[in-house]
């Protein structure tokens, strides 16, 4: 497509007529494809390409030549910034799954853990203290086990935990 036809479609396009954003859409199909499927992208499959083909018509609408950008600059770069920001997205939720089904799968077993590990001696103060630990949620369980059987800092007590240090400093002040 040359560069005069393709300003007349996007004018087309941008006034409402349904067929010049088909053709425009078409003529530009191979980018959106070829943006969709990068490598670390293609997991979401017809996500990518939704998001893609939406960033297609949001910068036709938002368009405006006489900022002194090509169209086909503006809409490469927010159609891939769209990606980007949907992988963000995408890799946040991941990472959460992943955190909280290692926190379901710790969470039964961590106090054990720490018990075979060897902190706990029989004594009458322990079992106590073991008791009303069992009264706390997990988390303040576990911060509290790692700063006073283990002996870990607040920032090693963190790193293990995978939190800061300001969450352990807050759990430890409310349990």
């Amino acid at each position: 497509m040359d560069n005069q036809t393709m300003k007349v479609l996007l004018k087309d396009a941008q006034t409402g007529e349904a067929a010049a954003c088909q053709q425009l859409f078409e003529g530009f199909l191979p980018l959106l494809r070829k943006a969709a499927g990068q490598s670390h992208i293609h997991p979401l499959g017809d996500d990518a390409f939704a998001t893609a083909s939406l960033s297609f018509l949001e910068a036709v609408r938002c368009y405006r030549e006489e900022k002194g950008v090509p169209f086909p600059g503006y809409l490469k770069a927010k159609i891939y910034g769209d990606l980007r920001t949907l992988f963000k997205k995408e890799r946040h939720h991941w990472q959460h799954e992943i955190i909280a089904s290692d926190a379901e799968e710790n969470e039964t077993n961590f106090f054990e853990r720490m018990v075979l590990s060897g902190f706990e001696h029989q004594t009458s103060e322990k079992l106590l203290l073991k008791s009303l630990l069992a009264a706390l949620p997990m988390s303040d369980q576990q911060v509290l086990c790692c700063l006073f059987f283990l002996d870990q800092t607040q920032q090693q007590t963190a790193k293990t935990l995978g939190i800061t240090q300001q969450a352990v400093a807050f759990r430890q002040k409310k349990a």
